[in-house]
């Protein structure tokens, strides 16, 4: 069993995870979380190219609510190596936390490489 109360949990449980080809294209992960943050499940929900991904966030909460996750870790990499979020990221990061708040939802969202990770939120 894998909980994530922290980051640093969340990145250990990220890189164990991601496909191996991290830095060739950028991959957008959904963790699946219940109560007590405890992981139960994960997937690849949309894959992009060198540098960027579609976000579409009512995918996100659709499979959100089909999986009855009471929250849910969102977590996309940047071929590049920088874990330093763009505008968009941020702007999607705002999104994700409105549509969480909406549906009772815990939400984290994280810029990762092989070796770093910035937090853009974490379960607000």
């Amino acid at each position: 069993m894998r909980y994530i109360t922290n980051p640093e949990k969340a990145f250990a449980f990220l890189k164990s995870i991601w496909p191996p080809d991290i830095a060739r294209r950028e991959k957008v992960v959904i963790v699946y979380l219940d109560r007590h943050f405890m992981v139960t499940g994960h997937e690849i929900l949309f894959i992009g190219g060198i540098d960027s991904c579609t976000m579409d966030t009512r995918i996100i909460f659709q499979y959100a609510v089909s999986e009855g996750a009471h929250g849910i870790m969102i977590a996309h990499n940047h071929p590049s190596g920088s874990v330093k979020p763009s505008k968009q990221d941020i702007d999607i990061t705002q999104i994700l936390i409105h549509g969480a708040l909406v549906l009772g939802l815990k939400v984290a969202h994280m810029v990762i490489s092989r070796n770093d990770f910035h937090v853009l939120s974490f379960f607000e």
